[in-house]
């Protein structure tokens, strides 16, 4: 496997999953389970960091947004490319979708970067929707933890989004959740799915936001 392609496959998904009462239950794996290919090896510093990092990823981000969708399932890492993003190995199956979570080249070798990348697919991992096509509200809120994360975990506040277009979500969501940390959460519990949501639904939670920028919101997002 060339540099161009560096792929760390976590051969005990983060989280294990089991069926009951006609409804997913999600149980934690042991972290000593993930296995992740690094090119200094699994045993090295970066490996385990990378390590640790995404299942403190996942925590957290379940903590504020709430469920995880786990017919979906992330089963590795890779390097590749100027952006990062998911990718999709499988079709939906019996056995559900196994996703690769893919950071850019440059960050093979600067986990400031790959941690900032890697917060931010963390929470397309929530509800991912099998394309790369999500909304705004989604795409503001992987911004929005990838920052976060960074600045709070990290203490590395310098990491910031400069497209017009994210920093707008982030001007919408940022001081909603400042204010009420748990209002996303609460708007899931409603409505799961981040396609599906409407305007109506987040100004239930979200009253002070105006319809338009509720609609916004709820727009599909544009790369640029």
């Amino acid at each position: 496997m060339g540099a161009n392609r560096l792929v760390s496959m976590i051969e005990t998904t983060i989280w294990t999953i089991s069926k009951g009462g006609g409804r997913t239950i999600m149980t934690k794996a042991n972290s000593s389970d993930v296995f992740v290919h690094h090119p200094d090896g699994n045993d090295s510093k970066c490996a385990q960091q990378l390590r640790s990092h995404l299942i403190n990823m996942l925590e957290l981000a379940e903590d504020l947004f709430g469920w995880r969708d786990c017919w979906y399932r992330c089963v590795g890492i890779e390097f590749h490319g100027a952006d990062s993003k998911l990718r999709y190995l499988s079709r939906p199956e019996r056995d559900g979708v196994n996703i690769i979570i893919r950071l850019s080249q440059s960050a093979i070798r600067n986990m400031s970067q790959a941690c900032f990348e890697m917060a931010h697919e963390t929470v397309h991992l929530l509800a991912p929707t099998g394309s790369q096509n999500v909304t705004n509200l989604q795409e503001g809120l992987a911004c929005f933890f990838s920052v976060y994360y960074m600045k709070t975990i990290l203490n590395e506040p310098k990491w910031c989004y400069t497209k017009e277009n994210q920093r707008r979500m982030l001007e919408l969501i940022t001081p909603r959740l400042e204010e009420d940390r748990y209002c996303i959460k609460r708007l899931r519990g409603h409505q799961r799915w981040f396609q599906r949501m409407n305007k109506e639904d987040i100004r239930r939670v979200i009253p002070e936001l105006t319809v338009e920028d509720a609609w916004f919101l709820t727009s599909e997002f544009v790369r640029t």
